[in-house]
Formats: C-alpha cells, structure tokens, sequence
C-alpha cells in the first residue's frame, strides 16, 4: 500500500519481497531491491516520461513495478494465481514459468489505468478490486461493465484483437496487480493448450455477465435490476451450511451507492430509494 507522509514522499508498506521494507521510502526500497537476496528490479512506473528513471521520490498517487525475478516458485502470489479461473489448476511448471514474466504493480484508490498501459500489458488483479467502465462525455454519465476482483484478468478484448479499447478501469480500492506484456500472453492462448482450455470458459463467463446486463437494462425494471445484482452477488452457498447466518454478497459489498448505480444504469437517488425499501 503507499501511503504519503508528511514531507509529501510515497512510502509503501507490505513489500511482498521483504517485510523489513515496511514503512520505507519508496528511493530506499529502490536500492533494497537490488539485493541479491531479494531478487528483482525495482522499476518506477511513472506516468510522465520525462520523470522516468529520475532517483527523487515518487509524487503522490502513482504507482511502480518490481519484476519477479527468478522467485516465482517461492512468491506469495503462485498461490493467488492458482484460484485464479484463468491458471488454476495449471501444470506447476507451465505456471511458474507464467509467473516468471510478470511484474508487481499497485494502484492507489481512484485512479485509472491508461487506454496505453492496456494495449501494452495484461493485467491479473491480486488484491483490490476494478471497476471497468464507459462513459458518455456529453453527459458525464457512466456505466460499469465489469466488477472485477481478485484472480480476474483484462483487458481480454484488447488481448484478443490487439485494438484500442474505450474503457476507463479505475481502482476502487488499493490495487495490487500482476502485469504481463499482451503479446507474451496472446502467445500463451496458443502455445499451451492447457492455458486455453481455462481462457475460454473465464471469456464465456464474461460474455455471459454482458448478456445478463443487457437484458436487465432491455427488460427490467431498476428495482428489478437491484434485486437480480445483489441475487447474482450472493453466495448461496453459505445458506446451506449456515442457514441463519446473512449471506455475503461478494464484490458488491460496501460499495456506496453511487457505484451500484453505474452498475445498473441508473442514478444514486433512484438506487438509495429502492434500498431503502428491500
């Protein structure tokens, strides 16, 4: 997590190479990175080029990569990958080498990944979650077309034809993610069939979260459509095993009522009000 401290520098908290990190300016884990025991570059991935490489500290609310190195069969997050519906259940070495290729990335809450970072990279997201969407520039309103969490990838459809996609992906809390080039990853779809054969059900998962807001925006009602995303959200599961217990509600949950709106197609007042009534 980065945090800002009083003399306006980026400190990061949490390093997942090395605990001793904590609370440490982003320059010093620059050079701590360098250590042959942790392994890994540490990289600053600043938004204008022209601040790229400089050795000051990071201005507030931006974000850095830090390359896995040759760690990946120790790294913490093999074992995200693993629960992830695009590599679970992948043969461990085919994985590792997957693994191998990406970079740590963290977003700070509130800001959007660049139309540029998605044609160049491949996202997997680790902790945190992304609101994926479109907006009227007329009007300034905004739907969501993805709610996506931890183990989710995008952007598939740039990965799948290579093209500008307008969609505006924004962090809706602190972001951790894994990055890999879209190139290196559209290679993947081909040149292992077993990455493939879970890349078309996770894309058939998606097609099928478009179709069920196309037609709740087509045939329902927005007290309907409240209804059916909190329904979708829930995890019925644990009504079997707890049945007195309330039912976790899954990405959705503490979302503020604004966000939920997007969700639907509507307006924060009209969605409070339906709330009010459930």
């Amino acid at each position: 997590m980065i945090h800002i401290n009083s003399a306006g520098q980026a400190i990061y908290t949490n390093l997942p190479c090395c605990s001793s990190l904590a609370s440490k300016p982003i320059t010093s884990i620059r050079q701590a990175c360098k250590n042959p025991l942790i392994g890994g570059s540490f990289t600053p991935a600043l938004r204008s080029s022209r601040t790229r490489g400089c050795n000051h500290h990071l201005p507030a609310k931006q974000y850095f990569c830090m390359s896995m190195g040759n760690h990946s069969a120790s790294s913490p997050h093999l074992s995200i990958l693993e629960k992830s519906p695009l590599f679970s259940g992948l043969p461990q070495p085919i994985l590792e080498e997957m693994l191998s290729v990406f970079h740590y990335k963290t977003y700070s809450k509130g800001l959007t990944i660049s139309t540029e970072m998605l044609r160049a990279h491949f996202f997997i997201v680790l902790d945190g979650r992304i609101e994926v969407t479109r907006s009227n520039p007329n009007t300034g309103r905004s739907i969501t077309l993805f709610l996506l969490g931890p183990g989710d990838g995008f952007d598939i459809i740039t990965l799948l034809d290579g093209q500008p996609h307008d969609i505006e992906p924004t962090a809706m809390n602190d972001l951790q993610l894994l990055s890999a080039p879209i190139y290196t990853v559209r290679h993947w779809i081909s040149a292992y069939p077993e990455f493939n054969q879970r890349f078309l059900p996770y894309l058939g998962s998606l097609l099928r979260s478009m179709e069920a807001l196309t037609v709740d925006l087509a045939l329902y009602d927005t007290a309907s459509r409240l209804a059916r995303l909190i329904l979708r959200h829930t995890d019925t599961r644990r009504h079997i095993e707890q049945p007195l217990s309330p039912l976790p509600v899954g990405l959705i949950a503490d979302l503020k009522h604004e966000a939920l709106a997007r969700m639907l197609g509507s307006v924060r007042q009209v969605v409070n009000k339906h709330l009010q009534t459930l």
